[in-house]
Parts: structure tokens; C-alpha cells; sequence
């Protein structure tokens, strides 16, 4: 039972970890939601219930283990494959909407959302910057969330740097 619950409190830890990589370099759909996301969480829970079902004792406990990191390797990788073609759609909604002041909308095969720019822009440790709410709808259910985007000093595009 002990080597299920590290397990699980790794897997769980590197999901975290994993779902902090993407804050700051493109305009995102928040880190939350994506495909990716839910195919490490839904390919783990698969991959522990088949490694459950394999031996007794503690070859099952390992069996569930290992079938719970396979799950979530697997699951992260082919989720992965989705996720360029939302992050595109919403890097260019999020510049349009801080460009122009505006709200903007995008749409992707998986996803949809809106990025409404927060009043005027401000200068934060040199660089140009906006607050933002965002909305990210997944099979209709919206998702909300508030943070501070900036200028990207030497691309001129627009990065989130903190969530709220």
C-alpha cells in the first residue's frame, strides 16, 4: 500500500510540475483543461485499473503502479498531439485581444474561449502589460481565469506571466 501511495503522490506531483511548463512562454489556454492534461489524468486512472487487475498481493500493488505510469506516459503523449492547434488558435486570439484592446475569441477542433483584455495597459518590471480574463469552454462547460500578461521585450508577442 505504501508503494501505491508514493506512486500516486509522484504521478500526481508530476502532473503538477508538468502543468506549470507552459505559464510564460506562449498565450495558453490557462494550463488547465488541455488535452494533454486529461490524457496523462485519464491514461493513469486506465492504466491502474488494467495493472489492478493483474496478480494478487504485492505483485498487484506493483502491477497497478506500473500500470499507472505507463497509463499517464501514454495518455500525456497522445494528448500532447492536440494541444498545438489550441494553443495556436488562443496565442492568436490572446495578441489580438492585447493589441487591440479589444475582446477576442478563438475556436479549435477541441476547444473554444474568449480573452477580454482588463483596461489599460501598465508598465511591471520594464515591460508592457495587461490584465486579463479568460474563458475556456470544454464540451460547452465554461472554465474562467485572471491573470497579467506582458510584451515579450524582443518578439513583441505576448506572454502570460502570472495567473491570479
Amino acid at each position: 500500500m505504501r508503494v501505491l501511495a508514493m506512486v500516486t503522490a509522484l504521478a500526481v506531483g508530476g502532473m503538477a510540475v508538468a502543468g506549470c511548463q507552459t505559464q510564460g512562454n506562449t498565450f495558453n489556454p490557462g494550463g488547465w483543461g488541455t488535452g494533454q492534461t486529461v490524457g496523462t489524468v485519464g491514461g493513469a486512472a486506465a492504466g491502474g485499473l488494467l495493472g489492478s487487475q493483474i496478480g494478487s498481493g504485492s505483485g498487484q500493488l506493483a502491477a497497478t503502479a506500473i500500470g499507472t505510469l505507463l497509463g499517464a506516459f501514454v495518455g500525456n503523449q497522445l494528448g500532447s498531439t492536440f494541444d498545438q492547434n489550441d494553443v495556436n488558435a488562443a496565442n492568436a486570439a490572446g495578441n489580438q485581444a492585447f493589441n487591440t484592446g479589444q475582446p477576442a475569441t478563438w475556436q479549435s477542433q477541441q476547444y473554444s474561449g474568449d480573452v477580454q483584455p482588463n483596461g489599460q495597459t501598465f508598465i511591471y518590471n520594464g515591460r508592457e502589460c495587461q490584465n486579463f480574463t479568460q474563458t475556456l469552454y470544454t464540451q460547452g462547460y465554461p472554465q474562467q481565469s485572471s491573470g497579467m500578461a506582458c510584451r515579450n521585450q524582443y518578439t513583441g508577442a505576448w506572454e502570460i506571466v502570472q495567473y491570479y
